[in-house]
């Protein structure tokens, strides 16, 4: 994904992107380019045979702002539970797409091995309540253990979570301590 040089918000996001680094750095602006590119329909189709979340894709109201920003603290909306189901579908390579999207996906998530040798999938995101006044952090993903058996986690975060970690930050670090406890 190649950078036009316009400032992106974030300095991480002012540069070149690969799939591993848009996903790695929740890269706004590739996201949005993906999702003019795909078109609302495809995307509502989508949502649909994915089962993902409320599939509500229509963005803030009267801002028609659907593709840019639906999953941005706005209309999509996905439940810890639901996004466990979801997760369980990406790695029993349960969703209508090609095999090798799915493939792509989980090598994209990877992100290191475990104190246990596990192998680490997820992915982070963060925002903020409707209010603005309180953080949402969140880190999903699964861990294959050394064995080949498949866990799926979710760590959220909602609060005034201070400090100089952000939210998604934070969620990850608590899910890789617990993650590095187990015995699997």
């Amino acid at each position: 994904f190649k950078w036009d040089k316009t400032p992106k918000g974030m300095e991480i996001w002012n540069s070149n992107h690969t799939p591993k680094t848009w996903m790695q750095f929740s890269v706004v602006w590739v996201s949005q380019e993906i999702t003019q590119k795909i078109g609302l329909n495809k995307i509502k189709n989508y949502l649909k045979d994915f089962d993902y979340g409320n599939q509500d894709f229509s963005g803030d109201k009267e801002r028609n702002n659907g593709l840019t920003e639906a999953w941005l603290e706005s209309s999509l909306k996905i439940s810890p539970e639901e996004q466990i189901q979801f997760l369980r579908k990406i790695i029993n390579h349960n969703l209508p797409v090609k095999n090798s999207a799915i493939e792509n996906t989980i090598e994209n998530m990877y992100l290191q091995d475990l104190d246990n040798s596990t192998k680490l999938y997820g992915k982070t995101g963060a925002g903020f309540t409707a209010n603005r006044t309180l953080q949402n952090g969140w880190f999903e993903g699964f861990i294959i253990s050394k064995s080949g058996h498949k866990y799926v986690f979710v760590s959220a975060l909602t609060g005034n979570l201070g400090s100089n970690l952000t939210s998604s930050i934070k969620a990850k670090k608590n899910a890789i301590t617990i993650l590095n406890t187990l015995n699997l």
